[in-house]
């Protein structure tokens, strides 16, 4: 198994949104964003994607093994991709890499994203056996 670097998409606008890296298998840090585990932006905007199944993940490079080495390629990897990305004019939620998240980005989300990941949260943490 490698390190994998991959991209989240907006079905509605087909662009992306999020560029990640895992060590482990894709299909499980895919599941996280998906229940809501990780950073309350990404998470709520993952949220607001629920009628459509979620983002659309796509696999941008790989990295084999899972040395120390391999994880600094994968991570460097990664953060060329998110400015890259960003240099293309994407409107990124990562917190890091090439610039920190737009304040307009932060703005927008702040108020309805956020109140939906939070009530999906607490709908969560109230169940948990229902996730």
């Amino acid at each position: 198994m490698g390190c994998t670097i991959y991209a989240l998409v907006d079905p509605r606008t087909s662009r992306v949104r999020y560029v990640g890296f895992t060590r482990g298998k894709l299909e499980l840090r895919i599941q996280q964003h998906l229940t809501g585990c990780g950073q309350p932006l990404i998470s709520a905007w993952v949220a607001e994607l629920a009628q459509f199944a979620g983002p659309i993940v796509i696999v941008l490079e790989t990295v084999e093994g899972q040395s120390r080495a391999a994880r600094g390629t994968a991570r460097s990897a990664e953060q060329g991709w998110i400015k890259a990305f960003r240099d293309a004019g994407a409107d990124l939620l990562n917190r890091r890499g090439g610039q920190p998240l737009p304040l307009e980005t932060r703005l927008k989300m702040s108020a309805s994203a956020k109140a939906t990941w939070a009530a999906k949260r607490a709908a969560r943490l109230a169940h948990p056996s229902a996730t």
